[in-house]
């Protein structure tokens, strides 16, 4: 059962070229758009990964980005985006400069799962001279399942980072070790059942591979108590909602029309198991227009 109902806010696709010592690109607030984990599957991604050349030598020449305090980034990390050769072996990777706080921060990372993949983030922190100060493997990040707005996903946060500590960096990658396992999902049926107190179906959860390639979100927020309860990036308005109902039906009009009529069923079932009360006679009537 592929699992296609991935709903990131707050989008930003990016390319990170070049390699200047310690280089930070300005942040922007990213563009809202909806989007779903299109990544490449992991043979694809693997294949992208050995033929790729490392961009650089030591954590100091990474491209950085900036993050700011109380945003949300996303990242698609796709076949353009830069590698290095990491301890672990090598990997595509996304580096990125903490805000500056006189406060510990929390650090949420997502990744998000599709299909039969997912990226297992490991994350390790520099200091300001470019050193590690301490490493989160990807067992850290614990499969969550999808809700209405809460696609499913490895999540970890990363708490008590920076403030007075000389913590400024933090970069995202895969491991070889993590490359070859894969991490059990539960059945879109199962969730659906769940969700409306219906009796739980007998089948099969699907693994997901784990990829080189995957969808990122990150956010950053002071460390305070209950702070994971406070955090924004969860609370979306009814506006967003509608607009989450807007496109997976053209994704699910463009499917049809396109001939793949499977992935587009795919598409209805998924967008139903997250309340989505629009996707069916979206797809109904875009199969009577054929």
């Amino acid at each position: 059962m592929k699992s296609w109902w991935y709903l990131a806010v707050s989008l930003i696709s990016f390319t990170l070229v070049g390699c200047e010592s310690g280089s930070i690109v300005p942040g922007e607030s990213p563009p809202t758009v909806l989007m779903s984990n299109t990544t490449p599957i992991p043979k694809e991604a693997n294949k992208l990964l050995s033929l790729s050349t490392p961009c650089c030598k030591s954590f100091a020449d990474l491209p950085y980005r900036e993050l700011k305090l109380e945003s949300s980034f996303e990242s698609v990390m796709d076949g353009s985006y830069p590698t290095f050769n990491f301890d672990s072996g090598k990997s595509f990777f996304v580096a990125l400069q903490l805000p500056k706080s006189n406060r510990p921060l929390s650090v949420e990372i997502q990744s998000v799962a599709a299909e039969d993949r997912v990226f297992a983030p490991t994350v390790v922190v520099l200091d300001s001279n470019f050193q590690p100060t301490r490493t989160f493997n990807s067992d850290y990040f614990k499969y969550k399942t999808a809700s209405m707005f809460r696609p499913e996903r490895l999540e970890g946060y990363l708490d008590g980072v920076a403030g007075f500590k000389d913590e400024t960096y933090i970069v995202i990658y895969s491991t070889s070790d993590s490359l070859v396992q894969s991490t059990q999902m539960i059945h879109p049926a199962k969730q659906f059942a769940k969700g409306r107190n219906l009796a739980i179906p007998d089948i099969p959860d699907p693994f997901a591979k784990h990829s080189p390639l995957g969808v990122l979100a990150v956010y950053v927020t002071p460390t305070s108590i209950d702070n994971r309860e406070e955090k924004a990036p969860q609370q979306f308005s009814k506006e967003k909602e509608v607009a989450a109902d807007i496109y997976i039906n053209e994704q699910i009009r463009r499917a049809v029309a396109e001939g793949r009529i499977e992935e587009a069923m795919h598409l209805v079932e998924d967008a139903e198991a997250n309340g989505s009360t629009t996707a069916r006679k979206t797809f109904i009537d875009a199969v009577k227009k054929q």
